[in-house]
């Protein structure tokens, strides 16, 4: 498994700046200005025109807490957060019968104590006045509140701090309840279908989320199959396929590179095109917190993979999947483990000098054909974005090739032409050249 340090990520990711934001911009510590009056919460909620924040706190009964001395952090969702929340539920929540529903949301954006941006950034959560935890992360080095991105952050108050969000931070409930208020209707029915309901309650668990468009956007028929009584024991693997051990924040799944999930297979976690995503999928909002877990939203449904040795036979790769199996390669690279493979293409083989190719395929030369196979795998999972980070490569015979990012992604002088295909097992890289002898 590959590690990185947090500060590594921050400096090399590319910056999350467009995931889950609703358009709003970072701004500096504005906090009244040079000559303008000192400010309680209060008054900066009317100064920064958070207009929608200012009459629920009004509606709450909470006037007087946030203009009193004191000393506390309050998470601000801007005017546009909350009208991205579903259509009538600010209207519900200001009426008086819910006031104690607007008092305890209300307090999950308060925390007791002044936390600047930079003492966030080194925190993982915080306890809300609420009483609920909240998930503080920074993959790409973009600050988030559970799945709330900061974007006006340090604002000073005579009280405390002002940081704006830009999505109103709901309090944690269970990750079924989760998805049922947010709307995953054939995720949870999918769920129901497969006798997971259970699992998937008072345990700690991250889930990756499929939306109902990601479910329509199947190919025609495949969900009726998942639905399907006699399919239930695919439906089961391909739920538990989107399913981690464990609280995993994105920032987490980042560090790692990739993970086991509860069938053992990997998932991989990168930033790529401003976005997070796992086994390449976009998840446009991630760290979801419920009592009992993690929710990642996924745009679309993860592709089920499967082990090294069939990923070859999936490409095409009829050559090297040979070669694999006559050096007895085949069964560590059907099981489970941490695997790189740069997969010379049929290309490749075919532009390799025949006697070598030959001496390759001849059942007695077991040294030479392991050294050659070895000369192209690593004992370790790493996605062409880790790679990218390296300045060499030690390879499983012991060989080192230096990486080189200048002109696309070389790996001693070889581009890699398909690089990223996901395996339960690790990743294989496909290259239109084998990797030069010493």
């Amino acid at each position: 498994m590959f590690h990185e340090r947090k500060s590594l990520v921050a400096a090399l990711i590319l910056p999350l700046a467009l995931v889950a934001c609703n358009g709003s911009n970072d701004t500096p510590n504005s906090g009244g200005g040079g000559a303008t009056a000192p400010r309680s919460l209060l008054e900066l909620l009317a100064a920064r025109g958070l207009t929608t924040l200012a009459d629920a706190v009004h509606a709450a009964g909470l006037d007087a807490a946030l203009d009193a001395a004191g000393s506390l952090t309050l998470f601000a969702p801007t005017n546009d957060a909350f009208a991205a929340l579903p259509a009538g539920e600010l209207q519900r929540l200001l009426e008086p019968a819910n006031v104690n529903e607007l008092r305890a949301l209300l307090f999950y954006h308060l925390v007791d104590g002044r936390y600047p941006a930079a003492t966030l950034e080194g925190l993982s959560s915080l306890m809300s006045l609420q009483g609920a935890d909240l998930t503080l992360d920074s993959p790409g080095g973009v600050l988030f509140v559970n799945d709330a991105r900061i974007v006006a952050k340090d604002v000073s108050a005579t009280n405390g701090l002002l940081h704006e969000v830009n999505s109103v931070l709901t309090p944690p409930a269970s990750l079924l309840a989760t998805l049922d208020t947010r709307g995953f209707t054939i995720l949870l029915d999918l769920i129901d279908r497969a006798g997971l309901t259970g699992a998937l309650t008072g345990g700690n668990l991250t889930l990756i989320a499929p939306t109902d468009a990601a479910f329509n956007a199947l190919p025609a028929g495949r969900l009726d199959a998942l639905r399907d009584p006699m399919n239930q024991a695919e439906l089961i693997d391909l739920l538990s396929f989107h399913i981690l051990p464990g609280r995993v924040t994105a920032l987490e799944l980042l560090l790692e590179g990739d993970l086991p999930n509860l069938l053992g297979d990997l998932l991989f976690g990168c930033v790529h095109g401003n976005q997070f995503r796992v086994n390449g999928t976009a998840c446009p909002r991630f760290n979801l917190p419920a009592t009992d877990g993690f929710l990642h939203v996924s745009s679309a449904v993860l592709d089920r993979t499967a082990p090294l040795r069939q990923v070859l036979a999936d490409l095409g790769l009829t050559t090297l999947a040979g070669l694999v199996d006559l050096a007895g390669l085949d069964v560590p690279l059907s099981a489970q483990g941490t695997y790189t493979l740069f997969a010379p293409s049929e290309a490749a083989f075919a532009a390799l000098d025949p006697l070598l190719l030959a001496a390759l395929q001849d059942p007695v030369n077991q040294a030479q054909r392991l050294d050659f196979l070895q000369r192209h795998l690593i004992g370790d999972a790493l996605q062409e974005v880790e790679i990218a980070r390296r300045d060499d490569l030690l390879m499983a015979n012991g060989q080192t090739f230096l990486v080189d990012i200048s002109n696309g992604l070389s790996v001693g002088g070889v581009p890699v032409t398909n690089g990223d295909r996901f395996a339960t097992n690790g990743l294989a890289h496909v290259i239109d050249a084998a990797l030069p002898q010493p």
